[in-house]
């Protein structure tokens, strides 16, 4: 009797190999890429340790960290290669521009304790301070005995003097790294005991302690006075600044700026006066734009976790800059904008871009909004060309 249509009979084993084979291909290709791996990885530790053999040379040469011209160099070799491979051009310009930040952070940690003057005994004043301990661990790096001197107690790893007095006896360079809160206290008692050793001061304002720096260095006293414009979480010194004020001893300035002469720092040199109208800019109408930013977030009533779900790139840069500012001591923020007699006056151009920005905004004529950006835009293309001398970066 005749049946139905036959259904073709499977090979036995001919599903389950078609269906492994796919799986082999894999797990060879992941093998290969596993193995390619290793050898990038082995490839990157001889890039990074011919790295620091340049850094040694040009520690010992007194050369600066970064070379443009080899950088370019380096660049167009890569994507020129990379061309003729068919790698595409983003992938090589990103992965090369990583493995000379690379370097160049190997080369930093080289010439941030190359330094090759004069050792001294430094007392840092307010060790345990945050800023304080950066410093005492930099001037230890360089070689310099550290010692310091703090109500708070000692640093570990560090010697302490229980009294001012004691500390100064002992010291050559007295660094005043104190609270700003008790800035003119704290110089001041400093200075009153009349010490052989330099004194410099590290205060992110200066009006406070103006006077008593200028009547020092007329009585004969050695007085420098220094900002460092980064946090104590530094540790490459690259795209940072320190500023050097004038205090009237050139000689002072010059001895302190040395022991920072051989890092990657921008060393920039400003009077007393000077500084504090410029801290009104870059400090205090920085940190109020993100507090006012962080403020205005509060002010629409959502959490951070819902605009975060939409949130954009600006958003994100904006918010992570402010988090890192919302972050830091409030009692010392408040002191750089409420002791700073710069900010009556700078401060209330906030208010008055504010206004004019919102009216632009909101205008059904988009061409006073399209005017402030264009001058935005045409401002910030004045913006110097970093130098590329030594202490300097990029």
């Amino acid at each position: 009797m005749p049946s139905g249509p036959r259904t073709p009979r499977r090979k036995r084993g001919r599903g389950r190999r078609a269906a492994t084979r796919p799986d082999d291909a894999l797990r060879a290709l992941r093998k290969e890429i596993e193995r390619i791996d290793r050898d990038i990885v082995r490839l990157l530790a001889a890039r990074l340790r011919a790295a620091r053999a340049i850094g040694n040379v040009k520690a010992r040469a007194g050369l600066p960290i970064r070379d443009f011209r080899t950088e370019k160099d380096v660049r167009a070799r890569a994507a020129h290669l990379g061309h003729r491979l068919g790698v595409e051009r983003d992938l090589v310009e990103s992965l090369f521009g990583t493995l000379i930040e690379g370097a160049v952070r190997e080369q930093e940690e080289i010439h941030e304790t190359s330094y090759e003057g004069a050792l001294r005994r430094v007392l840092v004043v307010g060790g345990r301070g945050k800023m304080g301990a950066w410093l005492s661990r930099f001037f230890h790096g360089q070689g310099h005995a550290v010692a310091t001197c703090d109500p708070a107690g000692r640093l570990e790893g560090f010697a302490s003097f229980g009294s001012l007095a004691e500390g100064l006896a002992w010291a050559e360079i007295a660094i005043v790294a104190t609270p700003l809160e008790s800035a003119r206290e704290t110089l001041g008692e400093v200075l009153a005991l009349r010490p052989r050793a330099l004194v410099a001061d590290i205060f992110s304002l200066k009006t406070p302690v103006i006077p008593l720096v200028r009547k020092a260095v007329a009585s004969g006293l050695r007085v420098a006075s220094i900002h460092p414009l980064f946090g104590p979480d530094a540790v490459l010194l690259a795209g940072r600044t320190l500023l050097v004020c004038d205090t009237g001893d050139a000689g002072a300035a010059r001895e302190v700026r040395s022991f920072f002469a051989p890092t990657s720092l921008a060393i920039h040199a400003i009077s007393l006066e000077e500084h504090d109208r410029a801290m009104a800019v870059v400090l205090g109408l920085s940190h109020a734009v993100n507090l006012i930013f962080a403020r205005a977030l509060l002010k629409t009533g959502r959490t951070f976790a819902q605009l975060g779900g939409v949130a954009s790139t600006t958003f994100w840069k904006q918010a992570r800059t402010a988090m890192e500012v919302a972050a830091e001591n409030p009692r010392l923020y408040h002191a750089i904008q409420h002791e700073n007699r710069e900010s009556a006056s700078t401060l209330p151009l906030l208010l008055e871009a504010a206004r004019e920005f919102v009216d632009a905004a909101l205008a059904n004529d988009p061409e006073p909004f399209v005017a402030e950006m264009e001058r935005a835009r045409a401002w910030f293309a004045t913006r110097p060309r970093k130098g590329r001398t030594r202490g300097q970066s990029p």
